[in-house]
């Protein structure tokens, strides 16, 4: 399932994200300096089984998506 995701996601995005920081270091530095609600960034994730398996950031016309086996 995907859906978009919000700051009552956010421990788990953090975690996810922080298994591979440097990899993962824009969508870290996006979220901490905008959040989760704004005009120009949005923030889906999939999940499986309850659990976070990949994240896709938009921000304006960009995209970044991380995901882990």
């Amino acid at each position: 399932m995907i859906r978009k995701l919000s700051n009552q996601d956010h421990q788990e995005v953090i975690h996810f994200l922080n298994q591979d920081p440097s990899l993962n270091l824009f969508i870290i530095g996006d979220i901490k300096g905008f959040g989760y609600e704004t005009s120009f960034q949005f923030l889906w994730g999939e999940f499986s089984n309850s659990r976070l398996k990949a994240v896709l950031l938009k921000f304006y016309d960009s995209y970044i998506i991380t995901t882990q086996g």
